[in-house]
């Protein structure tokens, strides 16, 4: 989803303009509100940590990061970083283990096809944006989510190296060895 280096990129660049332009391009014509399955790991880290990074930008009063506030800014980012994170809850429900499915489709969740390997690193690596996100709304559910799957990665771990078995999982089924 380009959109999000496109936030970013104005913002690194310095461009104020471009990118509120850039925000204002991505408030009237993203939504999620598609057929269409994605990795919930890339998802996660690419777009909603893009959305909430542009978020936390236009609306800081201090200027800290330099002239991108945005008065007429209304927390659209975060809605569309809110809905994305809803759309991908679907993964870590009803998995046997408490690692998530790698893929969901926007509307129909976990399809019947998916394919279950999850990666351990895009497993475990969601506590900063899903916990960012929680924080900003008032609402831990997308925090204890992230949490609960660490906190399912530890527990699985090797007794001895303390390191997992396998660098992929299934939903259904922990591989050591």
């Amino acid at each position: 989803m380009s959109f999000s280096l496109l936030l970013l990129k104005k913002f690194f660049l310095g461009d104020h303009e471009e990118f509120k332009r850039a925000v204002h391009l991505v408030i009237n014509t993203v939504s999620f509100e598609k057929n269409t399955t994605v990795q919930v790991f890339e998802a996660t880290i690419r777009v909603i940590g893009s959305l909430l990074s542009a978020h936390l930008i236009a609306s800081d009063k201090s200027r800290m990061l330099g002239d991108f506030y945005m008065p007429d800014y209304d927390g659209e980012l975060l809605t569309l970083a809110h809905d994305l994170a809803a759309r991908l809850l679907p993964a870590f429900e009803g998995t046997r283990t408490g690692i998530p499915y790698p893929r969901v489709n926007l509307i129909r969740g976990v399809l019947p096809d998916t394919v279950e390997e999850t990666c351990t690193a895009g497993a475990g690596s969601l506590l900063v944006e899903f916990g960012i996100l929680s924080r900003l709304l008032g609402d831990q559910t997308f925090e204890r989510t992230a949490r609960r799957i660490n906190e399912r990665l530890w527990q699985l771990r090797d007794k001895n190296t303390g390191l997992p078995g396998t660098p992929y999982f299934r939903p259904y089924l922990f591989m050591c060895g």
